[in-house]
């Protein structure tokens, strides 16, 4: 059992330590209340692909594995977090080709682009959101280009908020290392963007 839950400060601190002991009732009701959440993270990262699901249930079985090993530092939420980046970076390794990265719920750099053109305290016009639409999908091409590594140390820390130590926790390598694959992915993004005819139209519609 892990200490930090048994005082109970959350409504899910009492599933977790039964299913951190082996209860997979409490377990099952556990994945109720969270694979929506978990699923949400897979489907940002990867759009459409047929493999969400699948990745979904790995998460889970990552999750049953390594639940008892869970001291509730963090909330559970954020450990789920780092788990489902986890198992998405194994299988961008696994499946050795770069992922659709989907750019629709993300604060990003191209959303600030699209954001001057479009007052952010008015309702989107139909060109601005054309124009947001439109950068999101050249963005999501660029960033296929990239390698595995890059991609999930931008989109990481410059897209999901995750701090260099925690983007080196799941991909399992040195603050160091993401560092200097975020630096290199920023450099290549920009310099592709340079080269795309379309984007760099899109930034001068946009008055960036």
């Amino acid at each position: 059992m892990f200490a930090a839950v048994t005082d109970l400060k959350t409504p899910y601190d009492d599933l977790l330590v039964r299913a951190s002991n082996g209860d997979r009732t409490a377990f099952r009701r556990l994945y109720d209340e969270f694979s929506g959440y978990a699923y949400s993270i897979l489907r940002r990262q990867l759009g459409d692909s047929p493999h969400v699901d699948d990745l979904l249930q790995q998460v889970f079985v990552k999750v049953y594995r390594e639940l008892p090993e869970f001291r509730g530092e963090k909330p559970f939420r954020a450990w789920l977090r780092r788990a489902c980046f986890f198992v998405l970076y194994d299988h961008l390794r696994r499946s050795k080709r770069h992922a659709a990265i989907s750019l629709d719920q993300m604060e990003s750099p191209e959303e600030l682009v699209a954001s001057r053109s479009v007052d952010a305290t008015s309702e989107p016009t139909p060109e601005g959101a054309f124009l947001r639409a439109e950068i999101r999908k050249h963005t999501r091409r660029i960033l296929e280009k990239l390698t595995p590594e890059k991609q999930m140390a931008l989109v990481m820390h410059d897209f999901e908020g995750h701090t260099l130590d925690e983007a080196a926790e799941i991909l399992g390598c040195s603050r160091f290392t993401v560092r200097t694959r975020l630096v290199r992915a920023r450099k290549e993004f920009a310099q592709l963007a340079r080269k795309d005819r379309r984007m760099a139209q899109l930034f001068r519609e946009c008055g960036a």
